[in-house]
């Protein structure tokens, strides 16, 4: 090897390669335990978020829907994501109705994803 060929940077992963990772990623026993943890822990989740906007917990309430809103980008759940998005800014702005509103939205959501795994289960 030349001097200058060990100053290159390594070569960028191909296309190719990045999606045979992330299909064996998502097809990997470790994933599918992420996923089913997911799935019994949704409803407990949003039923503590529900509890903090009842209570006008805002400090709760926003961190719930940021944990809501991070955890529906990593699985897959663009709509939990925005409905959750929305909630945290209606929390900072402790804005109660906007925050109720959103909650029945992502509630509605959530149980209709749950009814999906019931299903996909059965």
């Amino acid at each position: 090897m030349t001097k200058e060929q060990s100053k290159q940077p390594p070569a960028a992963e191909t296309d190719i390669d990045a999606s045979k990772k992330s299909k064996s990623f998502y097809s990997s026993p470790r994933y599918l335990a992420i996923v089913e943890r997911f799935k019994q822990e949704l409803s407990g989740m949003v039923k503590q978020l529900s509890e903090a906007v009842r209570t006008e917990n805002w400090e709760r309430v926003k961190d719930k829907s940021h944990e809501l809103k991070g955890i529906g980008g990593a699985m897959g759940f663009p709509q939990i994501t925005e409905i959750a998005r929305q909630m945290y800014t209606h929390a900072s702005d402790e804005n109660y109705d906007h925050v109720t509103l959103t909650c029945t939205e992502l509630e509605k959501e959530c149980q209709s994803l749950v009814q999906s795994f019931q299903q996909v289960d059965s």
